[in-house]
């Protein structure tokens, strides 16, 4: 299997697993992509206090970088490296729909591993 078509299988099952939807659904556009508002409300978030569950936003961030909940923060940044290293759009050359591909799965990919390192060491004994 290539590189371009294991990126294609992992944004697809990352979109199947985030919103229930097939990729093909937002090809089309038949459903938008989250609004920015979201994003915004899930940042301002509190975290939630350690002894408690995690809620679904952070649950979603360690999916997101394929690592048990609950890892720790050098655990959660090799994998992001990791991750990084696999699917960076430098990768693809001159396609540019794999390149796009890329970018917004390495930008989700950041923003799931800033999220989870504030959580982790605002937690941190």
């Amino acid at each position: 299997m290539s590189i371009p078509s294991r990126l294609l299988r992992v944004v697809r099952s990352y979109v199947n697993s985030w919103l229930g939807r097939s990729l093909r659904d937002f090809e089309r556009g038949d459903i938008p992509w989250p609004d920015e508002e979201e994003d915004a409300t899930h940042a301002s978030a509190s975290h939630p206090r350690p002894g408690r569950p995690l809620d679904t936003r952070l649950q979603r961030c360690y999916s997101r970088l394929e690592i048990p909940a609950g890892s720790d923060l050098a655990t959660v940044r090799r994998a992001w490296k990791e991750m990084m290293m696999r699917y960076h759009p430098d990768r693809y050359g001159n396609e540019p729909e794999k390149i796009e591909t890329a970018t917004r799965l390495c930008q989700e990919l950041t923003e799931a591993y800033l999220e989870l390192s504030r959580y982790l060491k605002e937690t941190a004994p």
